[in-house]
């Protein structure tokens, strides 16, 4: 089986296909709120436009959670033994880049769809003279980054956590734990993009109030050093595994 960074070509082509269908979800929402608008005229839909895409980059998100956490479960897709540190950090690395691909595409659709509605003016005053110091670019960029690590991190963490459980009891019920999986994994993500959403504001604020403040160098080296702890937890977790079924 073809392969890209041990991560087999199957998986990649499933986990490009999903995002692309969220992509076009995003895309037929978009759309329908400008059909309704043809119609209400006078009437400002943009902030459902923004709701859209806020929701579709979360969904895509979990959608790429689940696709990653295949390759624990599914011999369909191993070509290596998923215990090992190679094809776990491959399979993470792959699927982040995904995301972020996704994610530029999801901004191009959101600021297209904006400018359409918005006046070239507006349009360069809120959207881009307002969102464009360099600055505060690099530091939302770092944060996201951060907040998109530890989602993937933590809901494999998540995930073996209720393997071990599953083992341990012998629940052997498969569709229980991936409903609690599901749950927790999606409960978790919400709560992270509203935490990034809080501290992104924060950022902003301190720019435009030009206040200095060390906040957002002590959330980065907190989320960094818990992704670091979690990382080896994962990789630590992986390894006792397949002692287990050796």
């Amino acid at each position: 089986m073809s392969n890209v960074l041990n991560v087999s070509k199957s998986l990649l082509s499933t986990k490009f296909k999903r995002i692309n269908q969220v992509l076009l979800m995003t895309i037929v929402g978009i759309l329908s709120v400008m059909v309704v608008s043809i119609f209400k005229q006078g009437q400002s839909l943009q902030g459902f436009i923004v709701l859209i895409g806020i929701v579709a980059y979360i969904f895509g998100l979990i959608v790429l959670v689940k696709e990653n956490e295949t390759v624990i479960v599914s011999n369909q897709y191993r070509l290596i033994p998923i215990t090992t540190k190679r094809l776990y950090l491959s399979n993470l690395i792959t699927t982040i880049v995904i995301y972020f691909y996704f994610s530029l595409a999801q901004s191009i659709i959101l600021l297209a769809s904006l400018y359409y509605y918005m006046t070239k003016y507006s349009f360069r005053h809120v959207i881009i003279d307002d969102n464009t110091h360099v600055v505060l670019l690099i530091q939302n960029l770092i944060l996201i980054i951060l907040s998109v690590l530890v989602v993937f991190v933590v809901s494999t963490l998540i995930h073996l956590g209720l393997q071990a459980f599953d083992n341990f009891f012998a629940i052997k019920n498969q569709k229980v734990m991936t409903g609690v999986f599901n749950l927790l994994m999606t409960i978790f993500t919400i709560g992270m993009s509203y935490l990034l959403a809080i501290q992104m504001a924060q950022v902003g604020i301190n720019r435009y109030l030009n206040v200095t403040s060390d906040n957002f160098l002590r959330t980065c080296l907190l989320e960094i050093s818990g992704i670091v702890i979690v990382l080896l937890i994962n990789l630590h977790l992986l390894e006792n595994q397949v002692e287990t079924e050796k």
